[in-house]
C-alpha cells in the first residue's frame, strides 16, 4: 500500500466512525465557514464608478421614438386574467 491509499483508507475509516450524521453537519459547518472566509475578504474592495455609464433620473413622462419603419409584433403572449370572483 503507498503513502496516498493509506490516507484515504484512514479517511474512510474516521468518516464511518463519524457517522452520516456528523459527518453531514461538520461539512456544513465547513461550507458556511468558507462562504463566510470569502465574503469578508472578497468585500474589501471598492468599485471605481467613474469609468460606468450612469444617468440621473428623473420621475416624469416617458417618451419612446422609433425611426425605423415596419411592424411590430410580440415575442410571447401573456394572457393577464383575474381570478378573483365577485365583484
Amino acid at each position: 500500500m503507498n503513502t496516498n491509499q493509506k490516507i484515504s483508507s484512514k479517511a474512510v475509516t474516521f468518516a464511518q466512525e463519524l457517522g452520516p450524521k456528523r459527518l453531514a453537519i461538520i461539512a456544513g459547518v465547513a461550507a458556511v465557514l468558507l462562504v463566510l472566509i470569502v465574503a469578508v475578504f472578497s468585500g474589501d474592495e471598492e468599485i471605481d464608478t467613474s469609468a460606468m455609464a450612469t444617468f440621473d433620473v428623473r420621475q416624469g413622462p416617458l417618451t419612446i421614438s422609433v425611426d425605423e419603419s415596419g411592424t411590430i409584433a410580440n415575442r410571447d403572449q401573456v394572457m393577464v386574467k383575474n381570478e378573483v370572483e365577485g365583484r
